[in-house]
């Protein structure tokens, strides 16, 4: 980034594959690693710092929103933005888990959306 300054880095967990590659190439100016799971989401999340946890709800090995609960417990000012297809999870239980802003991936303006709210915590935090 510009002046030497470290990207913002960023926690991506999504169990599709192409969705995570999207989620890079869209965000390619912040440190973006993905994991697949709740299991190695944890572990990378224990294991290095991070500015913004992008996770997704359904999980193979569990659910994001209790991964949100279980991070926040640990990190209560860690920036979080809860994406799903699921058109039954609500915005009020993304703020009960301790997530800021819920996106649904099959919106018109995802890509837009994410894009917006990843630059608004990258200004909050600059």
């Amino acid at each position: 980034m510009k002046g030497g300054k470290e990207k913002m880095r960023i926690l991506c967990v999504e169990d599709h594959e192409d969705t995570c590659e999207l989620v890079k190439a869209l965000l390619q100016n912040f440190d973006v690693v993905c994991t697949a799971t709740v299991g190695a989401a944890t572990a990378a999340y224990e294991s290095t710092r991070w500015a913004l946890l992008i996770v997704d709800e359904h999980l193979f090995d569990g659910s994001g929103l209790e991964l949100v609960r279980k991070i926040r417990g640990r990190d209560p000012s860690i920036a979080v933005i809860v994406m799903t297809g699921d058109a039954e999870i609500t915005q009020s239980e993304v703020k009960d888990a301790g997530g800021q802003i819920l996106l649904r991936k099959y919106s018109r303006s995802f890509i837009d959306d994410l894009s917006s709210a990843v630059e608004r915590f990258a200004d909050s935090t600059a």
